[in-house]
Formats: structure tokens, sequence, C-alpha cells
């Protein structure tokens, strides 16, 4: 996986240059920083850092194509802390890229105006009292949802001893207006008739029943389904490995209808 991520990167530092008529001889230090800006401004969060394209350059002074002295060059304060932050999410906190791709955005948002490491120390609850403030004139519906982003940061620049004390619970907590109680049980004649819905006699037909048919059996995610493989399923034990939060794997053994399923 990491092998596979880092060919993207190298692809996507090739489409850059592409796009802008570069060569590799134009890859200066500056323009490596570019680059990385450019990934974070599209939306990126890992392979965004100060040493993300290392084994890419070495292996290009390897081949002759990079001068030996070619380093990647200084990054703004502000920038070092977002990376980093990133960095925290993916190897700390385990998160899935999109939880990362809001909460690095989130801190951006707050940040932007805070882009020294004096002024990040110089944040106070009121600051982020008047930020939560001005957010909720603009997402009234998602301020939980901003206030969960923000306590991570806080949290994260205490235990990076960017904040001389933990602000996070200055962040007030506020009122769910959706899903305030536990989500009533789909019922099994829904399940049913869900299921029977598909027509089998498609491919397209025979992977939805499969897909519901997980979902109904073994209650589990949206993304734990889209990240099956066929290694996942081992025939002979009959046990399938699911790809849980934290990175962690977990084995189920197959019911018989859902390895009919699945066939």
């Amino acid at each position: 996986l990491s092998a596979r991520n880092l060919l993207y990167v190298f692809a996507h530092l090739s489409r850059w240059l592409s796009v802008r008529k570069l060569d590799l001889s134009a890859l200066t230090s500056k323009r490596v920083a570019s680059f990385l800006r450019a990934r974070r401004r599209a939306g990126y969060t890992a392979w965004c850092g100060p040493r993300a394209l290392d084994l890419v350059l070495e292996y290009l002074r390897e081949v002759a194509a990079l001068p030996e002295d070619r380093q990647v060059g200084p990054r703004t304060a502000l920038e070092r802390v977002l990376a980093d932050y990133a960095e925290y999410l993916t190897q700390e906190r385990s998160l899935v890229h999109s939880t990362i791709r809001r909460r690095v955005k989130m801190a951006a948002r707050f940040l932007e105006v805070r882009s020294t490491r004096a002024l990040i120390r110089a944040i106070r609850a009121a600051d982020v009292r008047a930020f939560l403030l001005s957010m909720g004139s603009t997402y009234p519906r998602s301020l939980g949802l901003v206030g969960s982003d923000l306590r991570s940061l806080l949290r994260y620049l205490f235990v990076a001893g960017l904040l001389e004390r933990d602000l996070s619970p200055s962040v007030p907590a506020t009122v769910a207006w959706r899903d305030r109680s536990l989500p009533r049980a789909v019922s099994s004649s829904d399940v049913q008739r869900m299921l029977g819905s598909c027509d089998r006699r498609t491919v397209v037909g025979k992977r939805n029943y499969a897909i519901l048919l997980l979902l109904a059996r073994f209650g589990l995610r949206q993304c734990e389904v889209c990240a099956l493989t066929l290694d996942d399923v081992d025939w002979e034990r009959g046990v399938l490995t699911i790809r849980v939060k934290g990175r962690k794997r977990a084995e189920l053994p197959i019911p018989d209808d859902v390895g009919r399923a699945m066939t």
C-alpha cells in the first residue's frame, strides 16, 4: 500500500510538471515546495509533509536525473503545523482520509490569521469562541462538527507544545439537531423486500445483493464493505477479514447465504 501510494505521488508530481511544461531540470527546492502546497490546496492530506518526496528525489538522484544538492526548501510555519497535524491524525489517531482532510481544512481556516508559532501560542479561549460564533452564522446546522474538529486541533496544539494549556474544553457543546436518539433498526420484512428488489439474474443485481447482505448480516459500515478485496475472503477457513477503525482487522465467520452471494 505504501509503495502504491508513493507511486501515486510520483505520478502527481509528473502531471504537475507536465501541465507547467517543466522538465526535471526545473525541479528546484522552491518548485518542490510549490508542488506540496498545490497538493494541500487540491485537498490531499497524505504525502504533503516536508519529507513527502524524499524517496522520489532520492531515486531521481540515483538515476542522475537530479543533482545531488536538490533539497526540499523551507516552508512557512503554518504549512509545517498543518502538515504535522495531518501526520498526527494519520499516524496517532488512525483516522480515515476524508476525516483527516476535513479536520486539516478546518484547522487551516482557524489558523489562517495566526500564521506564526508566536501567534498560535497567543490563542486564548475568547479567540476560540469568536471563531465558533462566526462559523455559527454561516454553518448553523454543522456547528457540532465544527466544534469537534476544533477540539481535535486544540488538543493537538497542546500536545505538540504549541499551546501552554489545553483549550479544547473552551469549545462548548452544541445541540444535536438531528439524530438526537439512537436510530431504529430496519425491520426484517423491510430487509427482505430490499434484498428481493435486486435482480440476481444480472451481474449488477448479484453485486448489489451481496453488498446489501453484508450490510444486513454483519452490520458493516459502507466504507468497510467498499474496502473488501478478494484476499479478504478465506474460503478454506470460512472467514471474512474486515478492516475496522484504528487500522485494525477483524475476522468474521462467513454464513452460508453470504458465502453463496459472494461467489
